[in-house]
């Protein structure tokens, strides 16, 4: 099946990535971290998907002895339609929308564009 879906200019280029991302997020055993959110990001208002890397980030230290970690959380924000790449930000934990997707499901969201939403990914597509 990978050899056919290999051959498939567009599907390639969306199944090589989204395996890319997931065995980069599978590495870790902590199901936890495995987790889709969104955040407000760029701007307020404005929410993008992206995945917790780090729930407890305390130990953030300044040089004027303030802790910056203290009450955030690591979040990745994966860029579209290649998540291989994005952006790395803080976010306080109360800024924090965790999804009922799996990571699976919310990197098709993102390889997509939006244009699959979650009720339109059925488990075992990837």
């Amino acid at each position: 099946v990978e050899g056919l879906v290999g051959k498939i200019p567009v599907i390639r280029v969306i199944y090589k990535s989204s395996k890319q991302i997931v065995g980069a997020f599978s590495f870790n055993k902590d199901k936890a971290l495995m987790t889709a959110v969104l955040v407000e990001y760029p701007r307020k208002g404005v929410k993008a998907m992206g995945f917790i890397t780090k729930r407890d980030t305390a130990g953030l230290m300044g040089k004027d002895g303030v802790d910056y970690g203290a009450g955030q959380v690591a979040v990745f924000l994966p860029t579209t339609p290649n998540p291989t790449s994005g952006y790395f930000i803080y976010v306080p934990k109360e800024d924090i929308i965790e999804l009922a997707m799996s990571v699976e499901e919310s990197v098709r969201v993102l390889m997509s564009a939006g244009v699959l939403g979650p009720g339109q990914i059925q488990k075992g597509d990837l």
